[in-house]
């Protein structure tokens, strides 16, 4: 969590006896108001519900929307995160509590509530690549670790992967194929009214790779595909991995194919998950609906995709 506001009183030495001790105040329970910013971590405190002299009463919660948010401390009133995925700016923007406080003989209620403040969740789950995407541009493409790869898939909210499987990946060395300085369609549509944010896709080379693109169809059925975000940086071959900054083009059309350039040799499995892909030699903007350009098997490139901009 990065941020809490809260506010302080402070009691000055001229008037330090008006400031009383809790233990000389009579205790009440009104409603309280906290900021911070989303993805904060399970258990943290948030703040503190009543005022006054409370050892006599026993705090609990009522309810909260959403259930299962807070958790709170029946001595104290202390109020801490319970299911740090509730908070989610994409999910809620607020979230609240009801809160009880009695000492067997009296019982007043009041009200808890969290107010959230956005961020880029990409930027906030990234760890290697955290300062290269802080420096990037809008719409370029960003280089990251598999594990960076892997917490953007399993953190960012409602997450499709689509395109080539993990059991795609797994094929053994001997049954890959490569196809080399080619533009690859897979035999699949992308998610409608999705967002792509990050790839990965397998390559062999012996050089660095220079110049592979991104390119999506949206709209019409072997039409022409445009670059989606800047060229892929300069990178070594094998599996790499990819983030987009701030994409902003949502995949909306009757198409929506997602296709890779790459010089180098593109890694292709015999395809457990689908049997089919497109390919044009050459850094093509249209590969033909023929039956020529099409071919057995599924290039190992998968896509990242949400329907929730959260960045």
């Amino acid at each position: 969590m990065k941020t809490i506001y809260v506010v302080v009183l402070l009691c000055g030495a001229i008037i330090l006896n008006s400031c009383s001790k809790d233990d000389n105040q009579p205790f009440s329970l009104s409603s309280v108001n906290v900021t911070i910013t989303e993805n904060p971590e399970s258990g943290d405190l948030l703040g503190k519900v009543g005022e006054g002299n409370s050892s006599d009463f026993t705090f609990s919660i009522t309810s909260s929307s959403p259930p299962g948010a807070f958790k709170i401390d029946a001595q104290t009133g202390q109020m801490y995160v319970a299911d740090k995925s509730l908070f989610d700016y994409e999910q809620f923007i607020q979230l609240s509590a009801s809160i009880s406080a009695t000492n067997g003989t009296e019982t007043t209620n009041g009200d808890f509530t969290v107010a959230l403040e956005n961020i880029d969740d990409i930027l906030f789950y990234l760890n290697d690549a955290k300062q290269a995407y802080e420096n990037a541009n809008q719409n370029e493409w960003v280089e990251i670790s598999a594990a960076d790869y892997a917490s953007l898939r399993d953190n960012l909210y409602q997450v499709s992967v689509n395109f080539a499987a993990s059991e795609d990946y797994n094929t053994p060395d001997s049954e890959f194929q490569f196809v080399g300085n080619r533009t690859i369609e897979n035999g699949e549509r992308f998610p409608n009214n999705e967002y792509v944010f990050a790839i990965k896709y397998g390559s062999l080379g012996v050089d660095v790779i220079n110049g592979a693109k991104i390119k999506i169809n949206n709209s019409e059925n072997c039409g022409s595909y445009t670059n989606l975000g800047t060229t892929l940086p300069i990178h070594e071959p094998g599996l790499r991995h990819f983030v987009l900054k701030q994409n902003t083009v949502l995949m909306n059309g009757n198409e929506r194919a997602l296709t890779i350039y790459s010089p180098a040799a593109i890694a292709i499995a015999p395809g457990t998950s689908y049997s089919s892909y497109y390919s044009a030699s050459g850094d093509q903007n249209q590969i033909t609906c023929a039956t020529s350009s099409l071919r057995s098997g599924v290039a190992l490139f998968t896509s990242l995709g949400t329907s929730v901009k959260q960045w």
